[in-house]
């Protein structure tokens, strides 16, 4: 199986198809379970609790179905049907108004809350990198709708994704991240999103073109534009809620630069012009620190001196400059060495201390806990068959940390929980599957297509 990091191939080649909704004649989709998941969110129920409704956005890999969907599970119906959180989910997703049909290939999924919208509705935003298009999806507690509904019917939303594209070359080739930017000043709410596909100008061409962030109004999903990013796509965004301004990662070109880039002005991209002796080399997954003072970035990294590229996780200050505060430091602090395949990144914060953070490792089937505070990995959580997207549920003082993690590799969304993630972090253990048994018992493989 490959990992996620060599799905894009075939993403790219299904674009070719024409960055359009792709209608496979074949089988639809489960609506009961997932199908090789690959982000997750979490919204509130709808009485408004933070927390208990639970978004998969399954890719449909290998297209066995007509569509790939994006789920709203009552992690409280779970509960209730299984005794905890394991087993499966057909009881709690609506079967009429519990799903969305998207095209195939999700990338990242982002639950945003619009500005004047009620404790329990969020738009889910949801990108597709077979049709190079942006989804946005009305949610209020565990039901989905398309945001706009008169064209295909309210679940099916497989026409309803909003291009990408200006032009021929101002275009966002495979979709990938998510950051709302909400201006301090305005309160305007911008959305921005990557690509992962260096695209080829003129399509077919084999030449190299310009990458770019796409970005459009949050709240009413107009005005869409371009910012050129350089050469190097990018595949993770953050809101750095510093003046670093936005962060988003990519591969690196020749020296190492382009890899972490910043977006500070809301306009011109720039290298993030890293200091310290170490060099970031196809960087992927990015978080912030709960106080805002650090990035956590996972990457190939090595010395300036000697740059042998081990995978892990590189911390980055991102504090004011003492000699102008206009500015952040972007000083490498320190590097970690994580199992194959770091990718997303998580923060777990923890009152008085410094960040747990979570991170899948795609390769190695497990999921990394670093301790910030430590300054060290402190567990490995196997078991996990290719986990990418993950999510950190919401939790008051005192009460475990659960993590939902989207388990690509075997239809599953997985659930880890830290019964003490300030004194016992070690501690962490993989407590649940949920969604198996719409497609096969845990462990079996899928027959050919």
């Amino acid at each position: 199986m490959q990992t996620l990091r060599n799905i894009s191939a075939l993403a790219a080649a299904l674009a070719l198809l024409g960055g359009c909704a792709v209608k496979n004649p074949g089988a639809s989709p489960p609506l009961d379970g997932f199908y090789f998941p690959v982000s997750v969110a979490l919204g509130p129920s709808a009485s408004g609790v933070e927390g208990r409704v639970l978004f998969v956005a399954s890719s449909n890999f290998d297209l066995r179905y007509n569509r790939g969907t994006v789920l709203a599970v009552d992690l409280d119906q779970v509960v209730a049907a299984n005794g905890g959180l394991d087993g499966p989910v057909n009881q709690a997703v609506d079967p009429e108004k519990g799903f969305a049909l998207i095209d195939n290939f999700a990338g990242q999924m982002l639950a945003y809350r619009p500005r004047s919208a009620p404790v329990e509705q969020r738009t889910l935003f949801v990108t597709s990198r077979t049709a190079n298009a942006l989804y946005p999806l009305h949610s209020v507690g565990a039901t989905l709708a398309c945001r706009e509904s008169s064209t295909s019917g309210s679940q099916d939303c497989l026409d309803q994704g909003i291009a990408l594209q200006e032009t021929t070359a101002l275009r966002a080739d495979n979709p990938f991240g998510l950051a709302v930017h909400v201006d301090a000043t305005t309160d305007a709410r911008t959305l921005y999103i990557t690509h992962v596909r260096q695209a080829d100008d003129p399509p077919g061409s084999g030449k190299s073109a310009f990458s770019y962030l796409a970005h459009l109004d949050a709240e009413s999903l107009s005005d869409l534009g371009f910012i050129g990013i350089g050469l190097s796509p990018a595949e993770s965004i953050v809101d750095s809620g510093t003046a670093g301004g936005l962060y988003f990662t990519g591969r690196s070109i020749g020296d190492g630069s382009l890899a972490l880039r910043s977006l500070s002005d809301g306009a011109n991209a720039k290298d993030a012009g890293l200091t310290g002796n170490t060099s970031i080399h196809d960087a992927r997954g990015l978080a912030v620190s709960s106080d805002k003072t650090k990035l956590f970035v996972t990457a190939t990294s090595g010395n300036l001196t000697t740059p042998v590229y081990p995978e892990g996780l590189v911390i980055v200050d991102i504090s004011p400059d003492p000699s102008d505060a206009t500015q952040v430091l972007n000083r490498v602090l320190g590097f970690v060495a994580l199992p194959a395949g770091a990718s997303s990144v998580q923060v777990i914060a923890r009152p008085g201390m410094r960040d747990l953070v979570a991170i899948s490792c795609t390769k190695a089937n497990a999921v990394a806990l670093y301790d910030d505070e430590l300054g060290a990995l402190v567990a490995v959580v196997g078991g996990v068959q290719e986990p990418y997207g993950l999510v950190v549920a919401p939790r008051s003082p005192g009460e475990p940390a659960l993590l939902y993690v989207a388990s690509f590799g075997n239809d599953t969304v997985d659930v880890i929980q830290i019964q003490d993630p300030a004194q016992r972090p070690r501690e962490a253990t993989l407590i649940g599957h949920l969604g198996f048994s719409a497609h096969r018992p845990l462990g079996v493989a899928l027959p050919s297509p």
